[in-house]
C-alpha cells in the first residue's frame, strides 16, 4: 500500500503543493518520495481558475496521487488535513470546476483501491513543510532573488 500526504500553500501570486509518499506493510512504513510543485498564478490565468485554498488543497491531492502511481497501482491511502476537501472528493461534490474532479479521479481510479482520510495538521507536517518551502522558492523566483 502507498500512503500519501498532501498539502498546499498559497499567496497572491504563488501556489505551492507538497507531498510525501510511503510504502506501508502492516505497521512498517518505508519512505518513498517527497516533493513540491510551484505555480506562478500570474502565468496560470489562461485556465480561468479562481484559486481558493480548497482548490489548492485538491490540486495537492491530484499531484500526490499522480506521483504515487510511479510506485504502485495497488492500494492508496491519501491523507489530507482539510475536512471539506476530503468530503468533496469522497462525495464527488466539486461543483463549478470539473477539472479538479476529472483530474483527481483519472489518477485515483488507476489504483485497485483508494481511500481518502482527513487527518490533523500535525500529522501532515512533512507535506506542509514541502508546500511552504516551495512557496518561499516561488516568491524568491518572482522577486528575482534566485
Amino acid at each position: 500500500m502507498i500512503v500519501a500526504y498532501s498539502d498546499a500553500s498559497m499567496d497572491d501570486n504563488v501556489l505551492s503543493v507538497g507531498y510525501v509518499l510511503f510504502h506501508a506493510e502492516y505497521t512498517d512504513e518505508d519512505f518513498l518520495d517527497t516533493g513540491c510543485r510551484v505555480i506562478n498564478l500570474n502565468e496560470y490565468e489562461q485556465r480561468n481558475i479562481e484559486w481558493t485554498s480548497q482548490k489548492a488543497e485538491c490540486y495537492a491531492a491530484i499531484i500526490a496521487v499522480r506521483q504515487a502511481l510511479d510506485y504502485s497501482n495497488d492500494v492508496l491511502l491519501l491523507n489530507i488535513d482539510n475536512d471539506e476537501v476530503v468530503r468533496k472528493l469522497k462525495e464527488d461534490d466539486w461543483h463549478g470546476e470539473p477539472y479538479f474532479t476529472h483530474a483527481f479521479f483519472s489518477f485515483a481510479n488507476r489504483f485497485s483501491e483508494y481511500r481518502i482520510s482527513a487527518i490533523h495538521r500535525e500529522r501532515n507536517s512533512a507535506a506542509h513543510a514541502q508546500a511552504r518551502n516551495g512557496l518561499e522558492i516561488g516568491r524568491q523566483l518572482q522577486e528575482g532573488v534566485l
